[in-house]
């Protein structure tokens, strides 16, 4: 079997999955890296920011998230994520970055993309910095652009489903789990409550 069938197959198998969690609701979200040396699990590279995008569309700002379905070649599976990706070389901005992989990975662009998160994603083996972002009042306004290897579907995921899809361990990777963990701490201007 060819991994373009499987990853096929496993994307149509985790539409339903996904639809059931989130109540038939399309689940979309966004994310960008830097990379500045070795990432591999031997070697302490360079700084190598990473950048998590989390973009709520304009029409329901924080009701629901911009997240993809993406394959992962790694675990052989298809992914609920926040979309993302490594910095280029030339970028030195983490929210230019993070603003440029929502708009690639999604088509979705917005205002006031601001960082609200830094986390250090294993520091026993890696120098990098994951960014998370938040980027209010998003659009559908481009095509999206994929890497040649990238397998990625697009979903709308209602905010208060989250906890949800996390806790069932649909949404599993450990860096958007943090990122949606920052998003979920976020207490509304002039409010006492998340």
């Amino acid at each position: 079997m060819t991994p373009v069938p499987l990853r096929r197959s496993l994307v149509r198998q985790s539409r339903a999955v996904a639809g059931a969690a989130a109540c038939g609701l399309a689940l979309l979200a966004a994310a960008a890296c830097t990379s500045g040396g070795a990432r591999s699990a031997g070697t302490r590279g360079g700084a190598t920011p990473d950048v998590a995008v989390l973009a709520a569309p304009r029409v329901m700002q924080y009701r629901r998230v911009v997240m993809i379905e993406q394959y992962r070649h790694g675990t052989n599976t298809v992914e609920l994520e926040i979309p993302g990706g490594v910095m280029d070389p030339q970028e030195t901005d983490p929210v230019a970055a993070g603003q440029r992989e929502l708009r690639e990975e999604t088509g979705y662009e917005g205002t006031g993309a601001r960082i609200i998160g830094r986390i250090f994603p294993n520091p026993a083996i890696q120098s990098n910095t994951c960014h998370t972002l938040l980027v209010r009042a998003c659009e559908l306004r481009h095509p999206t652009e994929f890497d040649h290897s990238e397998d990625i579907h697009v979903r709308l995921v209602p905010v208060e489903h989250i906890p949800d899809l996390i806790a069932s361990g649909r949404i599993r990777h450990a860096l958007v789990v943090v990122a949606l963990t920052h998003f979920l701490m976020l207490r509304p201007e002039g409010s006492a409550a998340p």
